[in-house]
């Protein structure tokens, strides 16, 4: 009896160590980060995020950002950029045994909504044979949307105890939209732009990459 007594507390303390080991201990239970990637770009944002989590391998995560006016072509011809960047994520954490870093995967809903004045200058003509041409300002909003929904496999790499870098590479399915006046020429609109971005609306599948910077409260 007595032999089958400690077997047992053996054993017990054995899967309680095995469970312990198990613990997938890159998967924080509350984070707040920030995306230096995203400072960089046409659109670029103040993008902030927030991830708790929902049991031993699931985790939610919150991302906003607000989009700051500054770069993205000439001085003129974009102006005025203003808007949001809001994202909702679903993680799913893989078990790690061998470190308190290790893999994910995620799905990603998301959608932007910006607006921004754009200037063109045309030459155009008096007469029909443009012997006698003129140059002319064209001033305009426009609203650019974007939906989508994004596949993600991510690692989280830690610093120390709290500081960590979370990297994802994956695709997203982006669905985007420019609403601008119908009085715009359609010289001025579309096609490929070396100085902005793409103003045409499309459906497109894209890769993509993202790096941020968290701190894990526990």
């Amino acid at each position: 009896m007595r032999l089958l007594f400690t077997s047992i507390l053996l054993l017990t303390s054995v899967a309680l160590s095995a469970q312990d080991s198990l613990q997938i201990k890159h998967r924080p239970d509350h984070a707040i980060k920030w995306s230096p990637l995203h400072l960089w770009g046409f659109y670029p944002s103040l993008q902030f995020a927030y991830e708790k989590s929902l049991g031993k391998k699931l985790a939610v995560q919150a991302d906003v950002g607000y989009v700051v006016n500054y770069g993205g072509g000439s001085n003129t011809e974009y102006m005025n950029k203003r808007g949001v960047k809001l994202k909702a994520e679903l993680r799913y954490y893989f078990e790690s045994l061998s470190s308190r870093d290790g893999f994910y995967m995620s799905i990603e809903p998301y959608i932007t909504s910006i607006n921004f004045d754009r200037s063109v200058t045309l030459t155009e003509c008096f007469d029909p044979d443009c012997q006698n041409s003129f140059l002319r300002n064209y001033a305009y909003k426009v609203e650019y949307r974007e939906m989508g929904i994004s596949g993600k496999g991510g690692y989280m790499i830690y610093f120390d105890r709290r500081i960590f870098l979370d990297v994802s590479l994956g695709w997203s399915w982006r669905s985007v939209d420019y609403d601008q006046p119908s009085t715009v020429p359609v010289s001025t609109t579309g096609g490929f732009n070396f100085f902005g971005p793409n103003e045409e609306d499309r459906i497109v599948l894209s890769p993509l990459f993202g790096a941020r910077l968290g701190y894990r409260f526990r």
